[in-house]
């Protein structure tokens, strides 16, 4: 048999979650120095990408030869282009859309292109701690876990290469649903529920 959680024990677990989350104890500071550790190492490792010219291979078709991007212009057009084209063989609108966001900001001067791709890959990073530590109950393994995500060798080329900005989108939007209802204590037993519905979003 299921077995049936009380009131009271749904209301001490919001206690609990609430006192770690939003600053009450022990946890939650921890919680808080293992983020900002974790931002602050995977920031100091990228940011030398800021540095970096727009690679030969891809980005000139994603971006500086590609007249929607390039031209910086968040217009009807461009936007109605972002959803309907399939460049590249990619049908990915928000890729575009992050790419024409940049190209407004930043124009064509790399460096604001590759530091968008660290920014995100930081926030994804951050977000999977709270995840993982909110699911574990342990702030350190939890920590080891996002580190090993935020600086394993096989996401450098996602980082590092401004064409692969729909890799870091997709572990950024991917990650937020779960991080939002893990770290919300009402909707933690959607869990199992919401598994199979996030790979058909994302993938």
């Amino acid at each position: 048999m299921k077995p049936v959680t009380t009131r009271t024990e749904q209301l001490d677990d919001n206690v609990r979650f609430s006192g770690m989350v939003m600053g009450k104890g022990r946890p939650a500071r921890s919680l808080m120095l293992a983020g900002a550790a974790l931002v602050a190492v995977t920031l100091f490792v990228y940011l030398q990408v800021g540095n970096h010219q727009f690679l030969s291979f891809d980005d000139h078709q994603y971006v500086t030869q590609n007249p929607h991007i390039a031209s910086g212009s968040i217009t009807g057009e461009n936007i109605v282009w972002a959803f309907t084209s399939v460049e590249a063989y990619n049908w990915h609108p928000l890729t575009w859309l992050s790419h024409l966001a940049d190209a407004r900001l930043y124009g064509l001067n790399p460096r604001g292109h590759h530091l968008s791709n660290v920014v995100l890959h930081a926030a994804s990073s951050l977000l999977l701690l709270l995840f993982l530590s909110r699911c574990t109950g342990s702030v350190w393994r939890s920590s080891f876990v996002a580190a090993l995500f935020a600086l394993h060798p096989l996401h450098v080329e996602s980082v590092a290469w401004v064409a692969e900005r729909k890799d870091v989108l997709s572990a950024f939007f991917g990650s937020s649903p779960w991080s939002f209802i893990a770290n919300t204590p009402r909707r933690a037993s959607a869990l199992p529920t919401c598994s199979p519905l996030f790979p058909s979003l994302w993938g």
